[in-house]
């Protein structure tokens, strides 16, 4: 009986996931509407991608013909990957950091062991206002927060080897070259890191992997 009930619960679980995403699909170009901090952002991908720079056109009076250096290239580039596949069009400003979203609950979900009560967790963040609003910004907050997950999965994982320690390393990397704001969630994953390094037989490579590029 416990069984079937888990059962039927995973099944819709998976019903909710599927109505969600169509609803989040189809309204990501109408809601919200396009605000100051995704114009700004949108105009140093339309400036990337015409001239090669991360100038901020809609705001040149503010900087002085300087490129923007607040944040990582990360971003940016991987914007303007979907601006050119799919259109200069709020839809494609804005499918990166869903997608980023979508993609963090699902680490996430990895990072709580699949256990049952994960599922409960993973349901009450989905119905979380604030975070769905941020799934239809073109911002870059949830493409750092994915990279930031990704490199905590891979560190925290029982049969700790090189290769992850090394995509942990990377991923940290990305998450910060994203935005450097991300670093204060990476704090406990440096601790781990250490942890490591401490314990391992093979210390200074495990040093130079994770801890010199965070």
């Amino acid at each position: 009986m416990q069984v079937g009930l888990r059962t039927k619960s995973n099944y819709l679980f998976i019903f909710f996931l599927i109505c969600y995403l169509i609803i989040h699909l189809t309204s990501l170009e109408i809601f919200p509407l396009p605000w100051f901090d995704e114009v700004f952002f949108a105009s140093i991908s339309n400036h990337l991608i015409d001239y090669g720079s991360f100038y901020p056109e809609v705001s040149w009076f503010a900087f002085e013909k300087h490129e923007l250096v607040l944040y990582g290239p990360i971003y940016f580039f991987m914007n303007t990957f979907f601006v050119k596949l799919l259109g200069w069009n709020a839809f494609s400003l804005r499918l990166l950091n869903f997608l980023c979203g979508i993609f963090s609950i699902f680490i996430s979900f990895k990072l709580l062991k699949k256990e049952q009560i994960s599922i409960l967790l993973i349901f009450i963040f989905l119905l979380d206002p604030f975070f769905n609003i941020g799934l239809h910004e073109g911002r870059m907050d949830l493409v750092a927060l994915f990279f930031a997950l990704t490199s905590i999965y891979y560190l925290q994982k029982h049969s700790v080897n090189i290769l992850y320690v090394g995509l942990s390393s990377v991923f940290v990397s990305l998450a910060i070259l994203t935005t450097p704001r991300i670093a204060i969630i990476l704090v406990p994953s440096v601790f781990l890191g250490l942890f490591y390094v401490k314990y391992s037989s093979q210390k200074s490579l495990f040093l130079s992997l994770w801890i010199v590029p965070t």
